[in-house]
């Protein structure tokens, strides 16, 4: 797959606290054969120009991944927010156009969601996220840099909702149905490799 032409940079959020993985770093745990992160990397690196990785922990196996890794500006796990806001701080000074969206405990995201969403949000759409048919996948979205500074005063102001923040700029929801499975959750141990 070729990389979108647009200046997109990739956000892989992995800097949770892993409560349902009894306080494990979800994007290093091993599924098929690899680890979380790695999965998640390999398929949205080569629809971005560049990636970071939020990250909270292990900080020197992620970098070992030969991205940037950013860490909460907080601290208690504040949730995806605070790793999002904390990585478009670090881009602010960049001169990418837009940021993709995903988090480690996808390992199948699809290979189009870059292009889709890019494509689907028009001119005017400052944010888009997809939509599996069932339901609003809130972690897997693009966010043009327009609407940067809004996520993180946004933050910065208190909010930890992905969803509020959403109601609140506006968004175009972008159709996955075609490939809902690309959104698979690794969301708990029991469905790790054994």
């Amino acid at each position: 797959m070729q990389k979108n032409e647009s200046r997109i940079v990739g956000i892989v959020l992995a800097g949770g606290a892993g409560r349902r993985f009894n306080g494990a770093d979800k994007g290093l745990q091993i599924y098929h054969g690899k680890r979380l992160i790695d999965h998640t990397t390999s398929r949205l690196e080569p629809q971005v120009s560049d990636l970071v990785i939020c990250a909270n922990r292990n900080i020197e196996q992620y970098k070992k991944l030969g991205f940037h890794v950013t860490r909460d500006k907080d601290t208690g796990f504040q949730g995806p927010m605070a790793g999002l806001s904390a990585a478009l701080e670090h881009l602010n000074k960049s001169d990418f156009d837009a940021a993709l969206i995903t988090s480690c405990d996808t390992p199948n995201i699809p290979l189009d969601l870059g292009q889709k969403l890019h494509a689907e949000s028009g001119h005017n759409c400052l944010v888009a996220v997809a939509h599996d048919g069932l339901r609003r996948q809130n972690l897997h979205c693009l966010i043009k840099r327009g609407a940067w500074a809004s996520l993180i005063d946004f933050y910065t102001n208190g909010e930890r909702a992905m969803h509020r923040w959403y109601g609140k700029i506006g968004i175009q929801e972008v159709d996955f149905s075609h490939n809902a499975d690309g959104f698979l959750n690794i969301n708990s141990a029991e469905r790790l490799d054994r």
